[in-house]
């Protein structure tokens, strides 16, 4: 797929089915800035009704083009800290304004009393609510454009950054995927293609609109195939790629480890054992071998070596996967073992 998406970028959107992905040119791609808090034009700090609250803003309006925003155009950019609202409730109140302890209310005020101006603004700086441009903004990377009179925007979410309407950047996820078969369907000139990749997984690409702008790709799940339906689309020709080696094995080994009927060897560590039940609220994973539970630390594909080093481990056996199930140590069982590994540890001491 890195033929298919050359020079373009893939930002993930998870919905309650599952994850879409907007095909998105790189170079179209520009800085944002992430506005939050209030901000205060000069002269308006004693009139709260006009400080503009990015609160209020459609979350992707608040992400505005980082070469368009001139910071210049606010005295004070501020933040609610917690406890202020009390604070500020104490100033006003003395001279004639009860906000009932909301910030909200205080926001609705027309105007500060000209003697409880500099109290407000001394209980800002106070309670350090002052953000400083750039240092308190976020900057991420956006791309955006208009059709039919309606913006769509598209923002990138970063390690430090994350809201409920950033995408998260799977651009790199893709580049191993290889296509083996693709299909295409014409409706009043749009397009519609499935792709069929090498890890046997089925993608639909097709416009957002009628731009061409940004593409839309979903996986699509094999028991959807039929309402597609598969017959209605048109096979095309797939250019051959030779597929790496490494690939068709990490293929073949996925294959494997999600069939229930393949058989791995079960190794038991009391070592391990113990970190894994205390990290897990005493759950712990037992198989089905001839007949008898038995607990284990670590599986492997059937003949393949154990990762784990520990000088305990042993081998308990070979199961097919389906033989795996789940248990949960009582509280009794919990102290039991905890007895049995000061014991075995104090034993090992005096040899």
């Amino acid at each position: 797929m890195r033929k298919l998406f050359n020079e373009k970028r893939i930002l993930e959107k998870e919905t309650e089915e599952s994850s879409l992905y907007f095909i998105l040119p790189t170079e179209a791609f520009q800085k944002y800035v992430g506005l939050w808090g209030y901000l205060i034009r000069p002269g308006e700090f004693h009139k709260p009704v006009k400080w503009v609250n990015t609160y209020k803003m459609h979350s992707l309006d608040s992400y505005v083009l980082l070469n368009e925003f001139n910071p210049n155009e606010y005295e004070y950019m501020i933040f609610e800290e917690f406890g202020l609202a009390k604070q500020l409730n104490q100033i006003l109140t003395s001279h004639g304004i009860n906000i009932n302890n909301s910030f909200e209310e205080f926001l609705n005020i027309a105007e500060i009393p000209a003697a409880a101006v500099e109290e407000v603004r001394d209980c800002l700086i106070k309670n350090e609510c002052m953000n400083i441009y750039p240092e308190d903004f976020p900057i991420v990377d956006g791309y955006e454009y208009a059709f039919a009179g309606e913006k769509k925007k598209f923002i990138v979410e970063t390690e430090d950054h994350y809201d409920d309407v950033t995408l998260y950047d799977q651009t790199h996820y893709f580049s191993d995927h290889y296509i083996v078969e693709s299909y295409k369907k014409t409706i009043n000139g749009q397009h519609t293609y499935l792709y069929k990749t090498h890890y046997d997984e089925w993608y639909q690409l097709y416009s957002l609109d009628t731009s061409d702008k940004c593409w839309v790709f979903k996986e699509v799940y094999e028991d959807e195939l039929d309402n597609l339906p598969l017959s209605s689309y048109e096979k095309m020709i797939t250019e051959k790629r030779e597929i790496p080696q490494e690939e068709i094995n990490y293929q073949l080994n996925l294959k494997k480890l999600h069939d229930p009927n393949t058989e791995c060897d079960f190794y038991y560590s009391d070592k391990i054992f113990a970190l894994g039940f205390l990290n897990n609220g005493g759950r712990i994973n037992v198989v089905n071998i001839d007949g008898e539970l038995k607990r284990y630390s670590e599986m492997v594909f059937k003949g393949e070596q154990p990762f784990s080093k520990w000088d305990d481990l042993v081998y308990v056996g070979t199961a097919a996967q389906k033989e795996i199930q789940e248990d949960i140590l009582t509280e009794q069982e919990m102290m039991q073992f905890a007895v049995y590994m000061r014991e075995k540890k104090g034993k090992s001491s005096l040899h």
